[in-house]
């Protein structure tokens, strides 16, 4: 098989002295692996190629049979959001990475997803708020996967949830907070949270991250996200800590400024 797509690098790790088994989310066939041979000596090929989630043109050639196939070349189409400039930016990409190689499927095109990707990559480098960009890339990575439970109305008795606050469980369908009963494993969601992730269901990111949300709704918004994927990946994503340190580095950097 011979394939010349679009993607984004998602991982990179050694094999031998030079070659690197590349991990990339492509537009045309979903999650590919493949070995770029020599491409830590190879700048003609694949030279600031393989940065983690820049978003590259490639050639990969795959044999029946075979575990892996072989990256011919690679071009940036576009650098990995923030690096060496924005450090908060950087690390979510990282995190936004790490969500696809776990949550994307192998060898099964995802064009929403993709584009899902693409446009949070763009927001990131636009500038916006990196936080904010990550929550949205988690809202809608759950709802593409089916993860994400309806949040208009209760599931028991009917009330708007962005009006009494959700509780969530995994692979349950949202109460608010009358009917959660006494159960503690249940995830909450304050009304306004609720509200910002139908935002984020219904408008792009410039339009949900312009003005800023309260950093309490986003924290709010990572938990039921973290407690929604660990559901299916059953161990948390170890990126996850790099985005809140990013945060706290950044805010070193410009005192009172919130990212």
């Amino acid at each position: 098989m011979h394939l010349e797509s679009t993607g984004f690098v998602l991982r990179t790790y050694p094999l031998r002295e030079s070659d690197r088994i590349v991990v990339l989310f492509s537009r045309a066939e979903g999650k590919v692996r493949g070995v770029a041979p020599r491409a830590a000596a190879s700048r003609r090929r694949f030279g600031g190629a393989l940065s983690v989630l820049g978003e590259v043109e490639f050639s990969y050639r795959e044999k029946e049979g075979q575990d892996l196939g072989r990256l011919e070349w690679c071009r940036v189409l576009a650098p990995t959001p923030g690096e060496g400039r924005d450090l908060d930016a950087f690390y979510v990409s990282q995190y936004m990475a790490e969500i696809l190689e776990q949550m994307g499927r192998e060898r099964e095109a995802d064009e929403h997803l993709y584009r899902l990707t693409r446009a949070c990559a763009g927001a990131l480098a636009q500038g916006l708020t990196a936080t904010a960009v990550a929550r949205y890339f988690e809202v809608w990575t759950l709802r593409l996967g089916g993860l994400l439970p309806d949040l208009a109305a209760c599931a028991a008795c009917g009330r708007d949830l962005a009006k009494t606050g959700a509780a969530l469980l995994p692979g349950e369908e949202a109460v608010c907070a009358g009917c959660r009963g006494l159960n503690p494993a249940a995830c909450t969601l304050p009304g306004e949270a609720v509200a910002l992730v139908r935002r984020m269901l219904a408008r792009p990111p410039a339009e949900v991250v312009q003005p800023d949300p309260t950093p309490d709704h986003l924290a709010a918004v990572a938990r039921m996200a973290a407690a929604q994927f660990l559901h299916v990946t059953e161990r948390p994503f170890r990126t996850a800590a790099m985005v809140a340190v990013g945060h706290r580095e950044a805010a070193k950097v410009a005192p009172g400024r919130e990212r």
